[in-house]
């Protein structure tokens, strides 16, 4: 799908175009390799580690004029 914006700017003024927010979530378990599949024996021979982390990104573009002081 296309969108189409149309937008008058005096110099120097900005706009947002586009403003996402992405979530990034990892699992990670290290350990003895055999010993970290059994479940209740990988608490004790392995770690678990959860990693989350939102990310905002925002792009924008001002407008500097023609010349223009």
């Amino acid at each position: 799908q296309n969108s189409v914006l149309t937008s008058v700017l005096k110099p120097r003024q900005t706009i947002a175009l586009i403003s996402s927010v992405y979530d990034l979530k990892k699992n990670s378990e290290t350990g003895i390799p055999f010993l970290i599949r059994i479940p209740l024996v990988k608490y004790l021979f392995g770690n678990t580690d959860k990693y989350s982390n939102k990310v905002q990104f925002i792009i924008t573009i001002t407008y500097e004029g023609l010349g223009e002081r």
